[in-house]
């Protein structure tokens, strides 16, 4: 497995899978900010090896400690729509630089080109852990809103998410590090 970290989390994907810590990139610093379109960048786009027609746009969001500061970008869609944007933006860039021969995105460039490309936009999204259950096996009331709010506020979000990829034919997940099914191939831990 090859490491990534990224802010305080770490994530590792399959040897051979093609991975691109894309919004640090040279091709991305370079030519695609220098363009002044004010294209955003998902972190990380990945080709797993394993599925050759298939692409991930990973876009990760560690709000652990900033929930308040959050708040309303979670429950008033503007991360949906931040995050289409830099879906749609990372596209439009990898897809430029792929049929500009740019060598950093040649690995690319078949599964960026393919016709029956299968797009996937995941949002690994860490929050502050829900409360716990007392010694005596209890919730708070003040515990039990939070679960129901956290849960309500992440499924909500996917919906939003959802709904304003698949017109584009890009499907979306919403993981965070203790939920990545193991069939996903690629783990993320926070450090």
């Amino acid at each position: 497995m090859r490491t990534f970290d990224e802010g305080r989390l770490r994530f590792a994907f399959p040897q051979p899978w093609l991975v691109l810590k894309y919004d640090d990139c040279a091709y991305y610093r370079g030519p695609v900010e220098r363009s002044g379109a004010g294209l955003a960048a998902v972190d990380f786009v990945v080709a797993p090896t394993t599925v050759p027609e298939r692409l991930l746009l990973l876009e990760v969001k560690d709000f652990r400690q900033r929930a308040v500061e959050n708040r309303a970008r979670l429950g008033k869609g503007k991360l949906a729509v931040e995050i289409t944007q830099k879906a749609l933006h990372s596209l439009a860039a990898l897809y430029v630089g792929a049929r500009s021969n740019v060598p950093k995105l040649r690995p690319l460039a078949l599964t960026l080109c393919a016709p029956t490309l299968a797009l996937r936009v995941v949002l690994l999204l860490e929050e502050d852990p829900l409360p716990s259950v007392s010694a005596g096996g209890h919730l708070s009331t003040r515990a039990k809103l939070a679960r129901v709010g956290s849960t309500s506020r992440r499924g909500d979000l996917l919906l939003e998410l959802k709904g304003k990829l698949k017109a584009l034919g890009i499907g979306a997940v919403l993981y965070g590090c203790d939920d990545v099914p193991a069939r996903e191939g690629w783990t993320a831990t926070r450090l």
